[in-house]
């Protein structure tokens, strides 16, 4: 069974307003759009690329987090 590359780079803290930001840095290095959702059903948290394809998977049982 063979293994899909992982990401090591998720986080990026931002120092001006102390904020952490979600940061999804491809293999290639270039950064992808990222949203932080709350997912009520599951009572958790999740990183989601694209809204549109998410929503259109999981329905609408899910938040974006500001």
């Amino acid at each position: 069974m063979g293994f899909s590359p992982t990401q090591s780079e998720m986080w990026t803290l931002d120092p001006y307003s102390d904020r952490l930001v979600p940061t999804w840095t491809n293999s290639d290095g270039r950064i992808a759009e990222t949203t932080v959702v709350y997912v009520p059903d599951s009572n958790a948290f999740a990183l989601v690329g694209d809204r549109n394809a998410y929503k259109k998977r999981y329905g609408d049982g899910w938040a974006t987090v500001s």
